[in-house]
């Protein structure tokens, strides 16, 4: 009777831990890398946005002159009348054109002032959108926090005290 040994094979199974040292570099790694995916999406939507807004500013210019355009031919068929009657009639109608284009001067830059308004809360509100998805706080939840450390430091600071006296 023949025996035969057979060499008993172990594997491994030591699962890979990460060290105390290496976990804040992991954490810090992943960090990075999520905010350079956060400044890249962040970037394309800013290029949207800003492409949405030139869009929007051209259609306001193009409205703005659609107004305009007729106001200015009246002006200048009036301008050629007064201005062969008289000085004395030119002055009202200069006052009343005046008035029409500022008018619609002052329609043209209170519509482009609320969409850049706009633009801003979109483009503030979808940065927040990013953020939060990829779980950066917020500046008023690191600033809680930092609060809530200090007060934290304070306490461990007194019961230091406490024990001391004691």
């Amino acid at each position: 009777m023949t025996t035969s040994t057979k060499k008993s094979t172990k594997r491994s199974t030591r699962k890979t831990t990460t060290t105390p040292v290496a976990m804040p570099q992991e954490l810090s790694r992943k960090l990075w890398l999520a905010g350079l995916g956060a400044a890249s999406m962040v970037r394309q939507q800013g290029e949207t946005l800003v492409a949405d807004l030139g869009g929007r500013a051209e259609a306001v210019k193009d409205a703005g002159l659609k107004l305009v355009e007729p106001v200015l031919g009246t002006v200048k068929a009036r301008a050629e009348a007064v201005k062969d009657a008289g000085s004395k009639l030119i002055e009202p109608v200069l006052g009343t054109v005046k008035t029409r284009v500022e008018g619609v001067s002052s329609k043209v830059q209170e519509t482009f002032s609320t969409q850049i308004e706009w633009a801003s809360e979109q483009a503030e509100a979808r940065v927040g959108q990013v953020l939060g998805k990829l779980g950066i706080p917020s500046r008023a939840e690191v600033t809680d926090l930092s609060r809530r450390v200090s007060e934290l430091q304070k306490q461990v600071k007194a019961l230091k005290t406490t024990r001391a006296a004691a």
